[in-house]
């Protein structure tokens, strides 16, 4: 599954991919609703209700490309914990930068260590032991 050009898809030019729908439509795991809901996330983009349509939380392969501001990185999110709720494996989640990396290291691991995932962060400045790595569900590089 692709999801491409989104931006070229919308109806009009007022900004409509960034319209809200309810979360509770899409969002069936009571962990993850929890967890956005206590990040006050309270709906979704439009782009983030398709990659649910697409199948988002059904092992499927995604590509987004959107524009900044969009609710790409939300969809990524979705999909790391979802595999990990799901134990469908690990995940990794990467960034193009040290600060963004170390950003949402702490945000993983504050929202989801209540639930038993375990983070780690992964960057060139930070050394961390293999065993650790192994042991993680995400892995922030």
């Amino acid at each position: 599954m692709s999801i491409t050009d989104f931006d070229k898809k919308r109806k009009d030019t007022q900004g409509s991919s960034l319209e809200e729908s309810e979360i509770y439509k899409f969002v069936q795991d009571k962990k993850i609703l929890r967890a956005l809901l206590e990040n006050r996330i309270f709906k979704l983009r439009k782009i983030q209700e398709e990659a649910i349509k697409k199948g988002l939380f059904f092992r499927k392969s995604f590509l987004v490309c959107a524009p900044s501001g969009s609710g790409k990185t939300l969809i990524g999110e979705l999909c790391a914990v979802n595999n990990i709720f799901q134990k469908y494996g690990k995940s990794v989640y990467l960034v193009p930068f040290k600060a963004l990396a170390t950003e949402k290291f702490f945000h993983f691991k504050n929202t989801y260590r209540k639930y038993g995932v375990r983070v780690e962060l992964s960057i060139g400045d930070y050394d961390v032991e293999d065993k650790k790595l192994a042991k993680a569900d995400i892995i922030v590089t």
